[in-house]
């Protein structure tokens, strides 16, 4: 039988007062939930540790959203980061500890929770949803938006239910369907999501090597990342157009014969004209 709030109440699982609170023990990640940050990335790590020092500082935060878990305990919906955070804070021996009423030589460490109320799919937009302290990575959203599609959602639900423009989401997710390659420069911060978007938006499978190119012209002139700078091609001056035409067609009032490369100068500034009438 699935457990409840109020059964959780019964059995002391949960500790009701000013708020319902947890043992840091029979709090849960449920595998394979939390897709929208990466634990081995180290600005993910960093954010860790900053919480961590907040924490030891005095400083305070919310309580985690959970759900009840059947097989006891719960699992985390929202608050992975600070779940993380005092795990941490437990092994330097920095999160307080009070004695079990029953026996005093059990020491217990609560942590504030609140329920949440939704199905799986809402569970999993509710990551996308949170910025709290941890910074919502544009990767980690494509993979949650896509496992919304997967469970039926459109674009504009995402967005109306998120409360993000529909672009953003298309946006979102042109990137998430973009390769390996394309993903790992805006990990390493060589190029802008939204820049890497359109290049997948216009170049498709082909983004990669085009971003990559990209990238070592910028390097060439100093630049650490793709820019729409380097990766736009370079408009040539309209003077510079027109003063070149003007060279072309007084070459091309002196021809007497008319060789093939003769012929096609003609009939690209016959184009010209065209283009211009």
């Amino acid at each position: 039988m699935q457990p409840t709030f109020k059964s959780m109440r019964h059995d002391g699982t949960v500790k009701r007062g000013e708020a319902n609170s947890v043992r840091l023990e029979d709090i849960h990640e449920r595998p394979g939930f939390n897709i929208v940050r990466d634990y081995n990335s180290p600005k993910y790590q960093e954010d860790v540790d900053a919480l961590v020092a907040y924490l030891e500082a005095g400083g305070t935060v919310e309580a985690l959203e959970v759900v009840p878990r059947a097989e006891g305990g719960v699992w985390v919906v929202q608050g992975h980061t600070r779940r993380f955070a005092f795990k941490k804070m437990d092994e330097r021996g920095t999160l307080p500890r009070t004695p079990n009423k029953d026996d005093p030589t059990i020491l217990e460490a609560w942590v504030s929770v609140k329920p949440f109320v939704g199905n799986d799919a809402e569970q999993l937009l509710r990551q996308a949803t949170s910025t709290k302290r941890a910074e919502v990575d544009v990767l980690g959203l494509g993979r949650v938006y896509n496992k919304l599609l997967g469970f039926g959602w459109t674009p504009q639900q995402i967005a109306d239910r998120s409360g993000e423009k529909l672009a953003t989401i298309q946006r979102i997710l042109t990137l998430a369907g973009g390769n390996t390659d394309v993903h790992e420069m805006v990990k390493a911060g060589e190029v802008k999501p939204t820049i890497a978007a359109q290049a997948v938006k216009t170049h498709g499978d082909k983004a990669g090597a085009v971003l990559g190119a990209a990238l070592v012209e910028a390097k060439a002139i100093g630049k650490t990342r793709v820019t729409n700078a380097v990766l736009k091609p370079k408009r040539i001056p309209e003077a510079l157009v027109e003063r070149l035409i003007a060279s072309l067609r007084k070459v091309a009032h002196e021809i007497d014969g008319f060789s093939d490369d003769e012929k096609e100068l003609l009939a690209v500034l016959a184009e010209i004209d065209g283009v211009r009438a």
